[in-house]
């Protein structure tokens, strides 16, 4: 498990208004976030040597009378992807929108840069990993402020799935997890009359 931080977010987007309440959004995004995973490491298999010293097998215990060892890692992330979202406004008056966004992200890359302790070597080392491309869905409650024409006051609470297939230590993981988020920022958005 672990656990995300305050990071940075921009993204380049544009959209294309469906009908008065519905609008259609595709963007490219960049993020960065420090993060910080607990890993848990359980030893199950015990080797089993001859005489000889070649090894024979292992003999495997339950995990509850395992050894158990835990570490935190704290690393720096960033992910380059592109949203598609599609959102229903709820509520709009002269200077404040609601709407409810529903989309997916298409990950082109994240890649992850930290310090685990090796067991093997019984130092800390640093890893830089790169996960696999994958689809983030996720939905959204977008609150947007009129500032001024084209300039606006985003607040956005979202909710991502998110699976990602790491190396670190020469391990691979798989770690899937729902991912909470509140963005503030500020939009301007250039209106093209077609």
């Amino acid at each position: 498990n672990g656990k995300n931080k305050t990071g940075l977010s921009l993204t380049l987007g544009m959209g294309y208004q469906i009908s008065k309440r519905i609008d259609f959004k595709v963007g490219l995004k960049y993020t960065e976030l420090s993060t910080s995973q607990n890993l848990n490491y359980v030893y199950t298999d015990i080797p089993v040597y001859d005489t000889t010293g070649k090894l024979k097998g292992y003999i495997t215990r339950p995990a509850s009378s395992s050894l158990h060892l835990n570490q935190a890692i704290k690393s720096k992330s960033v992910y380059i992807s592109a949203p598609v979202q599609l959102n229903l406004g709820v509520f709009q008056s002269k200077l404040f929108k609601l709407s409810l966004g529903l989309g997916m992200e298409y990950n082109f890359t994240h890649n992850a840069k930290g310090e685990f302790f090796n067991f093997n070597t019984s130092k800390m080392e640093t890893y830089n990993s790169k996960s696999k491309n994958n689809f983030i869905p996720g939905m959204s409650i977008n609150g947007l402020y009129r500032l001024k024409a084209g300039v606006q006051l985003n607040a956005v609470l979202g909710f991502q799935s998110m699976q990602l297939n790491q190396t670190i230590g020469g391990i691979e993981m798989q770690s899937k997890f729902g991912i909470p988020s509140l963005t503030l920022g500020l939009v301007y958005t250039p209106i093209i009359k077609l």
